[in-house]
């Protein structure tokens, strides 16, 4: 595992707007705001990591990282919500993605530009971060006592981050969204139904660029996919 100060120069080497973050918690250590905006200097990072030496690390998303961030929450329903979404509009493409430490996943994309706003309950447990919001990001200590890690194979570092495909931003139909709640049995498992790509995936997801269609192996499939509260409103 990489420590925090590794980690905190990986991000800014990115571009990544970077906050620190209590540990296990998710609240700022700091007036974040402003970094929406701007992003830090290596000496305000040293200095919270020397005031801070437990601290976590929040990523701030939206076009000042260059980042929409999908949430997916599995003590909400999110891992219902995604298998709903997949089989209506088939596998989001492969991208980075992390582990929360409460078993939720944190999948990364690429801002398209423009402005992209929060949507906090898209589906029930799927939230996605963007313009406004932040995520707390490995190797953090979430509040179960595990960290925040990179999936094996889809770190920064291994996978390419795949473009955010749009339509995914649109808030599903109340319909769609009571479809999923009544899709849980009693014992929490998912009632299967025919499922498949629909003639909505390209007038919902739109039409990514052909390397992000194709992914690194064509996407994850709905088992492990579609997945940075209220923190502040940001965060996850």
């Amino acid at each position: 595992m990489v420590s925090i100060n590794e980690a905190i120069h990986e991000y800014m080497g990115r571009g990544w707007s970077i906050i620190p973050i209590r540990a296990g918690d998710k609240r700022p250590l700091v007036r974040w705001e402003e970094f929406q905006h701007r992003h830090p200097s290596e000496a305000e990072a040293r200095g919270w990591l020397r005031q801070w030496a437990e601290a976590g690390i929040g990523v701030v998303t939206g076009a000042i990282s260059g980042l929409v961030v999908v949430d997916v929450d599995a003590g909400h329903g999110g891992n219902e919500s995604l298998e709903q979404l997949e089989r209506e509009h088939g596998p989001m493409p492969t991208t980075v993605k992390c582990g929360t430490g409460g078993g939720g996943r944190h999948f990364y994309f690429a801002h398209p530009g423009g402005v992209v706003r929060n949507k906090i309950g898209l589906a029930p447990g799927v939230d996605i971060r963007a313009d406004g919001g932040y995520v707390v990001a490995p190797p953090s200590l979430h509040a179960s006592g595990l960290r925040y890690v990179w999936v094996e194979g889809r770190t920064p570092e291994s996978s390419a981050i795949a473009p955010f495909l749009t339509g995914y931003y649109e808030r599903p139909s109340k319909k769609r969204r009571d479809a999923v709640t009544r899709s849980l049995t009693g014992d929490g498992s998912l009632r299967r139904r025919p499922g498949g790509r629909t003639q909505q995936h390209d007038r919902v997801f739109g039409r990514a660029p052909a390397q992000a269609r194709r992914g690194r192996g064509g996407g994850d499939g709905v088992a492990p996919l579609l997945e940075p509260h209220p923190m502040p409103a940001a965060a996850r």
